[in-house]
């Protein structure tokens, strides 16, 4: 897609507690993010959207552990 930025972020000690980390990626359908060892959840229209998800999902994850 033109204009897109199309790649890939890892982002290292995203869950203070675990320190797991987290990989936005962009895929032909939209953006995604997964844990180091996980499925991919999305897609999202941005990185920031895909980012923001993983960070509410490990939020939440933390506060029921």
């Amino acid at each position: 897609m033109a204009g897109r930025y199309q790649g890939r972020h890892e982002f290292t000690d995203v869950d203070a507690r675990t320190h797991r980390s987290i990989e936005v990626f962009w895929a032909p359908n939209g953006w995604f993010w997964r844990r180091s060892h996980g499925d991919a959840v999305g897609p999202f229209a941005t990185s920031t959207e895909a980012y923001q998800s993983a960070k509410l999902s490990l939020q939440l994850a933390t506060r029921h552990s």
